[in-house]
């Protein structure tokens, strides 16, 4: 196998596999657009927004339906919530929507760490492969602790994966509620679909066949990082980055390519994953190399 191909390799399995998530997080957002909808059309009218409503039977409801799946601020409010006799329409909504969005990240979670957990199991296996053709030694690798481990760090754009979920949720559910907002004010009450579209495009988003966004990126760290924890393991000592070679090579890749390096003088998010969708990667280099 020439040099190159194995990255070529591990493209199409990582797009393959993010094709998964990719097609469920879209017939899973028009479930979602369908479940706000619904909200809205329950009552909600800009004039009556600061009103409070006392009929909380099925706002509460909800609130059950995902309170083991909150914490710290959120599940505060969440049981504050289900102790008011009346609430105003606004916190109602914005409240609302939000439990929705926890609940659809909540449903997205299982599919996200399926293939998390085969995209990086596919990369310690063709790691390990290609240390032991250089090294004469075998080395049993925890898979399961090492990917755990990969996403609890913080990635090459500064932050840990469980957090970047949590604040994302937040975030998309304030830009919805916003958007709402000033459409009751202009007397529409029609769900907005191109912010959904905007908000998976931030986890997930296809070009043709190349997948960008926040879990790709997150995918692309994870590979960094299980291979220079490999290496070490294995007792080598340097690597090579590699990468694909053509027109949508950036300048910043360029720099790098084909240079070898201690492996203590590589930080991910500088030789390899220098930015979202960087298609670099580690060889291992023999020590007389």
């Amino acid at each position: 196998m020439k040099k190159g191909d194995m990255e070529m390799i591990n493209l199409a399995y990582q797009d393959k596999q993010l094709e998964k998530y990719y097609k469920e997080y879209r017939k899973r957002s028009l479930s979602l657009m369908d479940e706000i909808q619904s909200i809205i059309d329950s009552g909600f009218t800009y004039e009556n927004l600061n009103k409070y409503n006392k009929n909380l039977d099925r706002f509460k409801r909800e609130i059950l339906k995902v309170i083991d799946k909150l914490d710290g601020y959120n599940l505060y409010m969440a049981k504050r919530l289900l102790e008011r006799n009346k609430i105003k329409n606004k916190d109602i909504l914005y409240w609302w929507i939000l439990f929705k969005y926890v609940e659809f990240m909540y449903q997205m979670e299982a599919i996200e760490k399926e293939i998390i957990n085969a995209i990086d199991k596919h990369f310690i296996e063709e790691t390990i492969k290609q240390c032991e053709s250089i090294v004469d030694k075998t080395y049993k690798i925890n898979s399961e602790n090492l990917i755990n481990e990969a996403m609890q760090e913080p990635n090459n754009l500064g932050y840990e994966w469980n957090t970047y979920k949590t604040s994302i949720t937040e975030y998309n559910a304030s830009e919805m509620y916003d958007n709402i907002i000033l459409n009751l004010r202009n007397n529409k009450n029609k769900v907005n679909r191109d912010i959904l579209e905007r908000q998976q495009n931030r986890m997930i988003k296809k070009n043709k066949t190349k997948f960008t966004g926040a879990l790709d990126n997150q995918i692309d760290f994870n590979t960094s990082y299980i291979q220079l924890h490999i290496f070490e393991k294995f007792g080598i000592k340097k690597a090579r980055i590699m990468g694909v070679l053509d027109e949508r090579t950036c300048e910043v890749c360029d720099d790098y390519i084909g240079k070898v390096y201690k492996l203590e003088d590589i930080v991910i998010g500088v030789q390899v994953n220098s930015h979202p969708s960087c298609r670099c990667y580690l060889e291992p280099v023999k020590e007389y190399e």
